[in-house]
């Protein structure tokens, strides 16, 4: 498997650390957190991944399961 293929488009869903299933969410002090994912290719249509936040809790990993969605667009 190569970087190229994995162009396209993915549904993502998954969860927070607070197990909502908002992405990016708000934390207790309402300021809004974002991390970074790592993903593991099962196959070049499905990604499985955690995530966490730069200042989290290590011991709180957010999930991200991603499918590739079905296109009839072409790229240049």
């Amino acid at each position: 498997m190569t970087i190229e293929d994995l162009v396209g488009t993915f549904s993502v869903s998954g969860s927070n650390q607070d197990e909502s299933n908002e992405i990016t969410y708000k934390g207790d002090d309402h300021k809004i957190y974002k991390g970074v994912a790592v993903y593991r290719c099962i196959t070049k249509d499905v990604l499985d991944g955690f995530w966490s936040e730069k200042h989290g809790n290590p011991l709180y990993l957010g999930s991200e399961h991603c499918l590739r969605m079905e296109t009839t667009e072409r790229l240049n």
